[in-house]
């Protein structure tokens, strides 16, 4: 064996060595990428996610919960006015009527702002986006037994009707 021969093998094996670690090391994070992929992804079923208060329809919807509570829950309003921009008018029996303004923007109680009280009303902002969305409930409570109800959506600024929903509260 010639001195000059020995070292040029060694080098071609190393050359080998480091390009197999090389690709085995690429492999490995391939397969890694992928994994992570395939752990991650969304599910990406064809059936779009349909919210509670949307299933129901319309601009708003009701629920009665008990002989003297109804939730509200609002569908798609275009443009998504805030709260402020909105007043709620209760009649009861076709005879009593109480308008209901919001206080700010946020959760909370909205308060008699003519007429005589009906109920209590409380808003709950879903996403907290000071906005009336899809999701944003009204818990409306201290309402009469066997009563009859109309819930009328306002325009604050115009006084026009956006929509409303008859209900009745079962006896007590």
């Amino acid at each position: 064996m010639n001195e000059g021969e020995g070292p040029k093998r060694v080098t071609r094996k190393m050359k080998l060595i480091w390009v197999g670690g090389y690709l085995l090391v690429l492999a490995l994070i391939l397969v890694s990428i992928f994994v992570s992929y395939v752990m991650l992804k969304p599910d990406s079923s064809d059936e779009p996610i349909e919210h509670e208060c949307e299933s129901r329809g319309g601009i708003f919807s009701t629920r009665v919960l008990s002989p003297t509570s109804v939730e509200i829950c609002f569908g798609r309003l275009h443009p998504e006015p805030n709260p402020t921009a909105l007043d709620i008018i209760l009649v009861r029996n076709a005879t009593d009527e109480g308008r209901y303004s919001f206080q700010s923007d946020d959760d909370g109680p909205l308060v008699l702002a003519d007429g005589v009280t009906i109920g209590s009303i409380v808003y709950a902002d879903s996403e907290d986006n000071e906005r009336v969305n899809l999701g944003d409930k009204l818990d409306i409570t201290g309402l009469h037994p066997a009563s009859n109800y109309e819930i009328m959506l306002i325009w604050v600024a115009t006084g026009d009707v956006i929509t409303s929903k008859t209900l009745s509260t079962p006896a007590g």
